[in-house]
């Protein structure tokens, strides 16, 4: 019996195919992998979770708005960074006015007490907090703000929700090394 000497080849160039089509398909599947990363680099990623029924982010400030979580689970929302308002601007160039000068009376970088005033109060005077203790656009407690006015004999007024009156004991407290009074300090998500 003779053997049919086309055979091998052809097996061979079928093997050489598959083999291709193999490369193409692992290559495609990393790019693919590639790209999506690469997207999610580009937005913001944000992780939630439900705490005590308020979401807050947990890496990137975004506005609680682009937050969602759904039944206690940690996920990933992608929304394009907003255009802030008039208004925003404004409250934005007032603190950081603020910010600029009471940072430099008290020699504090002035970025680091905005780091605060964000990740507390995303620059609202009136934020509440901690079940209703911590008031204002620095999350002071009463007992604390008053007890850090009267050290700088100032008076022992509740104007926790006034901006100017609260930076400038911020940026006081954090001058004497009294910065582990706030959480985002404790937990590096704002650094001198």
């Amino acid at each position: 019996m003779k053997k049919n000497k086309g055979e091998p080849h052809l097996w061979r160039e079928a093997n050489y195919y598959i083999g291709c089509l193999f490369i193409v398909v692992f290559l495609t599947f990393f790019i693919v992998v590639f790209l999506t990363f690469n997207v999610l680099y580009q937005f913001k990623i944000t992780f939630a979770k439900e705490l005590n029924g308020y979401s807050k982010p947990l890496i990137s400030p975004v506005p609680d708005s682009y937050l969602g979580v759904l039944n206690d689970s940690v996920f990933v929302q992608i929304q394009p960074i907003p255009t802030p308002t008039p208004e925003e601007i404004k409250v934005e160039e007032t603190i950081t006015e603020l910010t600029e000068f009471y940072g430099n009376k008290f020699e504090v970088e002035p970025s680091y007490l905005r780091c605060i005033i964000w990740f507390e109060s995303r620059n609202d005077a009136e934020a509440v907090g901690d079940s209703g203790k911590a008031v204002g656009l620095c999350q002071f407690h009463l007992g604390t703000f008053l007890g850090f006015r009267k050290q700088m004999g100032l008076s022992q007024e509740d104007l926790r929700r006034d901006k100017a009156e609260s930076v400038k004991v911020l940026a006081w407290a954090i001058s004497k090394n009294y910065d582990h009074h706030w959480s985002v300090v404790n937990n590096n998500l704002c650094r001198k």
